[in-house]
Parts: structure tokens; C-alpha cells; sequence
């Protein structure tokens, strides 16, 4: 309850902002400015609040309810509408001052086929405003900032839950106060966020930490006065030449100083930096720059350091801070950390996140006849020219190792083959770079991967290393065989042996799992990052999947793309849980290493549909 006080609700379709009597036409407002509370709201289920509701309502701050427009009710026949319900709310809600948000759902069958129409309005909305009921099993009776029983001679009305109170916290500490910036910090995990109301400053502190430390807040010596989330006094507190320590909690802290902080009025006078700054790739440079115009009646001195100049900054004078920022082309986003120091006063940061504008991947894929193939991904289709190199080339004899790349404007993914004499290597490695049109300087790095065949794939009448199950629903009918076969086409990687998967699903769910039948199989030294295999589809769209186990018994399985059409195809399995499902064990998404492989190839009937149809795999490998 004091991490969530309350829940946040995206709200697809509003009619507008309305405020008005009954029988009067409604203003329509813009929508809420950034000053508490005016963006802070409640969803509702009624339309004729009981007496005194309204007024506990206004209380805890709530300045806009949300209520459902129930457009099947309102508009039965075409043209003909019944607007009483929502007159009669409106005429409650003006003596308090309270505007609505009315939501248009969920659709008419008059209109669109009977599906729900949308647009792009968002709104934030404390759910919700008091509990539907007393259930302790149904989680939809206690969603609310008050309990359900209603006391009709006795104010307040409803009795308040700690939503309530910290909601009512929240609105009469910073009324009127406007977000200007988050302080970073010597921790990701620790918030200070600095409101402010033109000279006037406030600060919101809370942490995500498992077990919150002790921290610094920027500030110049002087006295705050401390309020828990629930509106507590949290006691004095000062801060020394160093700042302020305080240590947080899971719930906001609400420090007000007093009198002014000098440093923190400098704080808030310093622009702020974006969440992220989305810039050119490499070779091009950016500069990120923010502005600081000083807001005391007496100079400053800044003291110079890697984004800032430094030197004496007069009343109402600007100084300009500049970060230097040369991303690669990858979609690695890049830290940048701005640091604002005042001789006498202290330091205070920021810090944000440069993306790059249109990002280019390089993976390689399964080794196969003609050599070794790397994917350029470009998601963007911005064009490109310039050259692929590989290197740290282990195990194979490349002919060339630089090959030229031109992606031309809306090509979103180019192959790259470096020819090289392919028998079957049991293992390899290779990095790459990729180099800009003048062939000097690098925009993208591949760092060095190791890649290793599994065995158990056998020739001819060698005993099989996997074996076929059937998974799913037990009530469901299948047949399955898994044996050694020749694929319609000719394998990706001639002398490795293939296997066929032949299937039969009666209706239902159901899958089978090709699972290792040797212990030497199953475990996968070291950190994986992937594993890839060669699979011939038969187009019938059933989805791929592996399986692996982590050392605390928490089970992953990660997807590839459906097999909607015939042929070979390099698959690709991410065994760092990105992308995959997982239970068991630890059961946090995390994977703990080492790992063992449960199933190198699962095959999901997920249209649950009479199906059946045969796959081959071959040359399955694990990435490093």
C-alpha cells in the first residue's frame, strides 16, 4: 500500500474536461498544467454521490474524476441521446470545483461494427475512489483511497485509507508546485525530486532499494521541516556544508526548507535535462548543453569542471554547461552526467540518456556451406555505406575478411557472407567491426563470440542423443516421431546430420518437446548468450521455443518467430531470458548461472486447431 497508494489507469478515449451547472452548456477546458494538483484525479462508479462524498472527495485534493460513458446506455437509437445521469454528476461536482473526464466506452453496436473507437488522450487517475465492497477474496473491492461501508449522518463519510491520506499529503504540500527536476544521486535507486513554485522549492525523496542507505542531498547549510507520505511531522531536519543526509523509505519524504535554500534555488533555476536525447551515430558528434541563469541577488562562482567553464556568474547572468556526446551506431544508450558546483553553496547533478537516431545490429547466424553470414539489422532503414570486418577469427579459414555494405535508404536488413571452407567445426570464434565509408573509423562492434556445435545429431543408423515428447493437455490425442531423415532441400551445412520431427495434433493444446537423452548434453558451461539451430518450416505457422533451466531450478522459455513459411531458416534463442517466459526457482526473470538445456526444440500448436505437418533441424549451436 505505500509503494502503490494508488493505481494508475491509461485512459484511451476523454469526451473532453467539463465543468457547468445542469441545463447550462459546459465549459470545456484545456487539459491540466503541471502545478499539483491539477493533473491528479480519481476514478468514480456513480453518477449521484451519496451526501458528504463530494466533499471528503475534495479533501484529499482530488480536483477531476473519471467516469465511464457508457455510450450503449446513452445513445440507444442513432441521434437520440440521455445525457440526465451525467447532468445531475456535473451539477455535484461544480460547487467543489471538480472537473470530469468522461470516458467514452467501451463501444455502440450502432456504430463501427460495435468495436471501440480510439484516440491518443492520456491521463493519469488514482483507482480507485472508494473500496466496491468487503470481500477480502475479490481484489476489485479494494482498489480504493477509502473503505467500502458509507455512514450517511457522520463526516467524513467514508473512513480513509492510507491512499487517502497520502493523496490529501500530497496535494496541500505541494499545491500549486510544478516538477522541475530529478537530482541524481550517488544511487539509480534513490528519487530527489525538486518541485518548485516560482522562488519556492519543495523536494519529494523515496527509494527502490531492498535495504535504502543513507544519502546526500545537494543543499546549502539551512533548516527543513520533514512530512512522512501520510502527512506526519517527520521532525527538523538541517543540512551542513556537505548537504543534507537523510535516509528514505519506500514512501515519499516531503522536505520544505526553511528559510530558502540557496542551492537549491540555483538548482531549480538550472534548466533541465531531458529523459533522453535521441542524436546522430557515430562518426558524428553531439553536444548536449544546458543553461543555468542565476536566480540569487548576488554573483556566483562556478567551479569549472568537465561540462562547465566555471567562473563568476553575475544577478540574472547565464552560464552554459556542454556535454560532449560521440555515440557508436549500436542501440546501446550512453549515460551523460552533468555536475553543477557553486563555490560556498555545494553540487548539485543531473543525469540523462543519449540514444542514437537510427541504430544498426550485428548478429551472426549458423554457419552454413558457403561460409559464415552476419545480419546487419537497420530498423530505421537509414542509409548506410560502408564496410563489414570480422575479427579474432578462430577455427575457420576466412578468404576475405572485409567485405563492402551499402544499406540504401529504406532497407531495414542486409546478409553478409564471408566465403570460407566449411567441414564441420566443432567450434569457432569471430568478432566484427563495422567501419564507416572511408573504411577508419568504426561506428559498430560485434565483441568476439564463441560458438560451439552440439553433438547428438547423428549420420545413418547412429542411436539418437534426443528423443520426441508429447506436452500439453494429456487429454489431447497426438503422434510424434522424431529420426534421422534427408530434408526436401539440400541442409544449410552439408556432413551434419539432420533430424525430422513429424507431428499430429488433435484439436486442443498440445506441443512436443525434442529433449537430450544423455546428461553430457544438458549442461552449458559458462554464461550463453544464445543458441541457434538450421529449421526447415512447413508453413503451417506453429511457434518455436527452447527450453533451459537455471541453477536455482527456474525454468525459461524463450520464442522465435512462427514457421509461416517452407524452407530453411537460421533460429535464433536468446539464453540470457530476454524474450522468454520462465517460472519455477527463483522465479524473478533473472537467470542464475550455470544453466542446463531442457529442450532444444518445443513445437506449439497454438491455434489449438486438427494440425499436422513435419519440421527437420540441424547444426544446433551455443554462442558465447
Amino acid at each position: 500500500m505505500r509503494r502503490r497508494c494508488g493505481a494508475v489507469l491509461f485512459c484511451a478515449v476523454g469526451l473532453g474536461w467539463y465543468s457547468g451547472a445542469a441545463g447550462e452548456t459546459p465549459a470545456v477546458h484545456a487539459l491540466p498544467g503541471p502545478a499539483v494538483p491539477e493533473g491528479l484525479g480519481v476514478n468514480i462508479h456513480f453518477t449521484d454521490p451519496r451526501p458528504g462524498e463530494m466533499q471528503m472527495l475534495a479533501a484529499a485534493g482530488f480536483g477531476i474524476v473519471r467516469m465511464d460513458f457508457a455510450w450503449e446506455g446513452t445513445e440507444r437509437k442513432k441521434g437520440e441521446y440521455n445525457f440526465k445521469p451525467y447532468e445531475r454528476l456535473l451539477a455535484a461536482l461544480e460547487p467543489h470545483k471538480i472537473r470530469a473526464l468522461f470516458i467514452l466506452d467501451y463501444s455502440n453496436r450502432l456504430y463501427d461494427q460495435g468495436l471501440s473507437p480510439f484516440n491518443d488522450v492520456n491521463l493519469s487517475i488514482w483507482y480507485d475512489w472508494h473500496d466496491d465492497g468487503k470481500d477480502p477474496k475479490d481484489g476489485e473491492h479494494h482498489f480504493g483511497t477509502t473503505l467500502f461501508p458509507y455512514y450517511k449522518d457522520r463526516e467524513p463519510v467514508y473512513d480513509a485509507k492510507p491512499a487517502f491520506l497520502a493523496a490529501r499529503t500530497l496535494t496541500s504540500t505541494l499545491q500549486g508546485f510544478s516538477f522541475n527536476k530529478r537530482l541524481a544521486t550517488s544511487s539509480s535507486q534513490d528519487w530527489v525530486l525538486l518541485f518548485s513554485k516560482g522562488s519556492e522549492v519543495r523536494l519529494a525523496v523515496w527509494s527502490v532499494a531492498e535495504k535504502p542507505q543513507a544519502l546526500k542531498i545537494p543543499a546549502s547549510p539551512g533548516k527543513f521541516r520533514a512530512l512522512s507520505h501520510l502527512g506526519q511531522d517527520a521532525g527538523p531536519l538541517e543540512a551542513a556544508a556537505d548537504g543534507l543526509t537523510v535516509t528514505p523509505a519506500d514512501a515519499p519524504l516531503y522536505l520544505i526548507p526553511e528559510p530558502p535554500n540557496e542551492m537549491l534555488s540555483v538548482a531549480a533555476a538550472w534548466e533541465r535535462a531531458a529523459l533522453e536525447y535521441w542524436l546522430p551515430g557515430a562518426p558524428e558528434k553531439s553536444t548536449i548543453a544546458l543553461r543555468l541563469k542565476n536566480p540569487l541577488p548576488r554573483e556566483l562562482r562556478v567551479v569549472p569542471n568537465a561540462t562547465a567553464k566555471g567562473g563568476a556568474l553575475a544577478p540574472g547572468a547565464e552560464a552554459t554547461w556542454e556535454a560532449q556526446v560521440k555515440l557508436t551506431r549500436g542501440d546501446a544508450p550512453a549515460p551523460v552526467r552533468f555536475e553543477c558546483e557553486v563555490a560556498g553553496l555545494g553540487r548539485v547533478a543531473q543525469e540523462t540518456t543519449a540514444c542514437v537516431q537510427a541504430p544498426l545490429r550485428v548478429h551472426l547466424m549458423p554457419l552454413k556451406a558457403d561460409g559464415v553470414t552476419l545480419t546487419i539489422e537497420n530498423p530505421f532503414g537509414a542509409p548506410f555505406k560502408g564496410t563489414l570486418a570480422l575479427t579474432d577469427v578462430e577455427g575457420l579459414q576466412i578468404q576475405e575478411p572485409r567485405q563492402p555494405v551499402e544499406l540504401k535508404d529504406g532497407e531495414r536488413e542486409k546478409a553478409v557472407t564471408f566465403p570460407c571452407a566449411v567441414g564441420e567445426p566443432a567450434a569457432y570464434r569471430l568478432g566484427a567491426v563495422l567501419l564507416d565509408a572511408t573504411s577508419q573509423a568504426a561506428v559498430l562492434t560485434l565483441p568476439p563470440v564463441r560458438c560451439a556445435l552440439l553433438g547428438g545429431f547423428p549420420r545413418g543408423d547412429q542411436a539418437l542423443a534426443y528423443r520426441v515428447v508429447p506436452d500439453g493437455d494429456g487429454k489431447v490425442a497426438s503422434e510424434q516421431t522424431l529420426a534421422v531423415a534427408t530434408p526436401p532441400e539440400p541442409p544449410p551445412l552439408p556432413g551434419c546430420g539432420v533430424l525430422k520431427l513429424t507431428y499430429r495434433f488433435e484439436p486442443g493444446w498440445k506441443f512436443v518437446r525434442v529433449v537430450p537423452t544423455k546428461d553430457e548434453l544438458k549442461p552449458l558451461e559458462g554464461q550463453p548468450k544464445a543458441l541457434t539451430l538450421w529449421v526447415y518450416g512447413d508453413g503451417r505457422n506453429l511457434s518455436p521455443r527452447l527450453r533451459f533451466v537455471d541453477s536455482t531450478g527456474q525454468c525459461f522459455q524463450p520464442a522465435a518467430p512462427n514457421l509461416d513459411s517452407k524452407g530453411w531458416r537460421a533460429v535464433v534463442f536468446s539464453l540470457e531470458g530476454h524474450d522468454a517466459g520462465h517460472w519455477g526457482g527463483a522465479n524473478d526473470g533473472k537467470v542464475h548461472y550455470p544453466i542446463k538445456l531442457d529442450t532444444l526444440f518445443l513445437l506449439d500448436n497454438g491455434s489449438k486447431q486438427k494440425i499436422a505437418g513435419e519440421v527437420f533441424l540441424q547444426a544446433p549451436a551455443v554462442n558465447w
